[in-house]
């Protein structure tokens, strides 16, 4: 009697996994993600994307003060516009997302 309660017991429980859902992949993994290390990953991620375009904002703003004048840039408005532009990617969307959000990844074991 009881191998035969502790059956239907079994039975009752499996009747929820037909409503389980997977886990998703690829992209969907990270976008719909709730685990700190996966959004600790995105962080990184996009700290290294805004490194990047920082980086060639870096490197327009010194080509242009490589000799005197505007060479690239034919506006004045335009080279304080990277200018600002750079400094704003670099602190906001570089370094506090990668010291901030990264250290999530190695947060916990």
């Amino acid at each position: 009697m009881s191998t035969t309660a502790n059956y239907d017991a079994h039975d009752a429980h499996g009747a929820h996994d037909a409503h389980a859902h997977g886990h998703p992949t690829g992209w969907r993994r990270f976008v719909y993600s709730t685990n700190h290390k996966d959004i600790g990953t995105m962080y990184l991620v996009f700290a290294i994307i805004a490194g990047v375009i920082g980086a060639s904002m870096s490197v327009a703003i010194r080509m242009e003060l490589q000799y005197p004048g505007l060479q690239i840039f034919h506006d004045t408005h335009t080279f304080n516009v990277f200018t600002t532009g750079h400094g704003l990617i670099m602190i906001f969307f570089m370094v506090m997302p990668a010291m901030i959000g990264g250290s999530a990844i190695g947060s916990c074991r």
